[in-house]
């Protein structure tokens, strides 16, 4: 089981969503926890050791996986067309 842990941008970006995304994205959040993780769809980033993102619907999820711990930072959700500027 994963901890997670969200950074200042994360939390910003996650309180702009409408109630409903918010839940989907807390469902999916909760399998990456789980460690369930061929259940997502995950890509790893290009140019980066250790950093992910995570589709749900519209929306990407980008985030970081600890290599000397089960911890992963939640670092932005954002809308697949701003997402990686």
């Amino acid at each position: 089981m994963y901890i997670l842990r969200q950074a200042r941008r994360f939390k910003k970006d996650f309180k702009k969503l409408e109630k409903r995304t918010q839940v989907r994205i807390l469902e999916k959040l909760s399998l990456l926890a789980a460690g369930r993780w061929k259940q997502l769809d995950l890509q790893k980033l290009k140019g980066s050791r250790d950093s992910y993102r995570l589709k749900s619907g519209d929306y990407r999820i980008l985030f970081e996986k600890m290599k000397t711990e089960l911890v992963i930072i939640l670092v932005s959700v954002r809308h697949r067309k701003e997402s990686y500027r």
